[in-house]
């Protein structure tokens, strides 16, 4: 049906926030078969819709084959997601939550931070503005590179680093900000030692979570960019609280911002109390919410991601010529 994985993921979540879970499933038993390397991902999802569903047993039973396959999932999945909660209470499960923490500790005790490059065709030269890419919860830089070849297109380089934070069998995420933080400053290191680019033409981009990290990173100055794009960022009250200081001071240096969220997204208020902060202190930010969207790239992301570049060059001309 789709050439990429994460066209099969959009696809899935677009249908489950209308909540058509029978469609969602057709969806996930399609890209297992498709992708037999995200096969965990696809169990996962498998279960969680089955729970959907009303069929709890036939859930069971698909993590508990995907768990004698090799597969695994991170217990705090497990544990809070509200899909699988007609399963918490039996023993059977207790036990795949049981086994699942095992192999993360051992998986955990090998992890390390990881960056993807993309350079534009012919190489990158002093001229190339570069697109610093953070992959959401549960993601990895393989498939996250999938959602921004509008930009390589145009020319950007991309530069995707992976948290050594492990949330699945091929999930990262960036739970401890920190160390997050630690790690994308080091791999941005490794960058500006290994390739060639504009080093006054650099945008820090991040979805979910790591949009929550690309905001911040932006704001404190720690990366030297035009500005963040967020995409579905997974602002909570006390982030915006915490980052609000850093507003006036981001707005004078000409920081920009692009947001991109959903109608449906849990963190919608937080988003529109923060962007309307933003404009309080002064910073150019920009706020955009999808007509039925959830927690999910929009399905028309080329362009908006083409309109967001565009914006930060426009953004950059504006502050150098006050």
């Amino acid at each position: 049906m789709f050439q990429k994985f994460s066209e099969y993921q959009k696809q899935l979540f677009q249908l489950y926030s209308q909540q058509r879970y029978s469609e969602a499933l057709r969806i996930a038993e399609e890209a297992g078969r498709s992708f037999p390397a995200r096969a965990g991902r696809t169990i996962y999802w498998r279960a969680c819709l089955l729970c959907r569903l009303g069929k709890p047993d036939e859930a069971l039973g698909v993590l508990q084959e995907g768990l004698r396959d090799g597969h695994w999932w991170h217990i705090s999945q497990l544990s809070a997601d509200a899909d699988l909660a007609p399963l918490r209470d039996r023993p059977e499960f207790q036990g795949i939550i049981a086994e699942c923490e095992r192999r993360r500790e051992a998986a955990q005790a090998q992890a390390k931070p990881h960056l993807q490059v993309i350079e534009p065709v012919g190489g990158s030269t002093v001229k190339t503005p570069v697109l610093l890419a953070l992959h959401w919860a549960a993601g990895n830089v393989e498939d996250f590179a999938d959602y921004w070849q509008a930009a390589w297109q145009q020319g950007w380089l991309i530069a995707l680093p992976q948290s050594s934070q492990i949330c699945s069998e091929d999930g990262f995420w960036w739970p401890d900000y920190e160390l997050g933080r630690r790690e994308v400053l080091a791999t941005f290191e490794r960058l500006r030692q290994e390739y060639v680019f504009c080093a006054d033409e650099i945008v820090i981009a991040g979805a979910s979570q790591g949009g929550v990290l690309a905001v911040r990173l932006a704001l404190e100055g720690a990366i030297p960019c035009r500005g963040f794009l967020a995409v579905v960022p997974s602002l909570r009250d006390h982030i915006v609280e915490e980052v609000i200081p850093l507003l006036k001071a981001a707005a004078e240096r000409g920081l920009g911002g692009w947001i991109i969220t959903g109608e449906r997204d849990p963190c919608l208020e937080p988003t529109r109390r923060f962007h309307e902060q933003a404009l309080k202190h002064g910073l150019r930010c920009e706020l955009f919410v999808k007509p039925g969207m959830g927690h999910a790239f929009p399905g028309d992301f080329d362009t908006d991601l083409l309109q967001a570049l565009a914006f930060f060059k426009s953004t950059t001309s504006d502050h150098k010529n006050r």
